[in-house]
């Protein structure tokens, strides 16, 4: 008979003896509308004192409870990032991660498209402006 290999409680545990966290929620990709309010979710199992980052690139967003980036349009939702009357510059990949005593930090990427036809809008204002 074939046994499956089991894991140790040991290596569910951080450095400190405290479970790991884990991410629990899938990266997806979320199409949207200009002005609509989208929420980007990051749903985390154990993550006791270590900080929950949400980063779009490089930037940094949002660090436990605080907004990093000020921005009126996002907020934090328990973990989740939502964004109010979305523009086009919010297009791209947003990251959820955990900063763990592990090498690398556990993270999750949702990519968020605009739908609709906004490079017209964008035409549309540059050819405004060049007038």
């Amino acid at each position: 008979m074939r046994s499956s290999p089991s894991v140790s409680a040991s290596s569910r545990r951080n450095h400190g003896g405290a479970p790991r966290p884990r991410i629990l929620t899938q990266g997806e990709v979320f199409r949207v509308e200009v002005g609509e309010t989208l929420t980007l979710p990051c749903r985390v199992k154990d993550l006791g004192p270590l900080i929950l980052l949400w980063k779009k690139g490089d930037r940094v967003l949002t660090a436990g409870a605080i907004m990093v980036r000020r921005n009126d349009r996002f907020h934090l939702d328990k973990t989740n990032l939502r964004i109010e009357n979305v523009q086009v510059d919010d297009r791209g990949d947003y990251v959820c991660q955990v900063e763990t005593d592990d090498d690398e930090p556990i993270s999750i990427v949702h990519s968020v498209e605009i739908l609709g036809k906004w490079p017209k809008l964008i035409e549309r204002v540059v050819f405004a402006f060049t007038l």
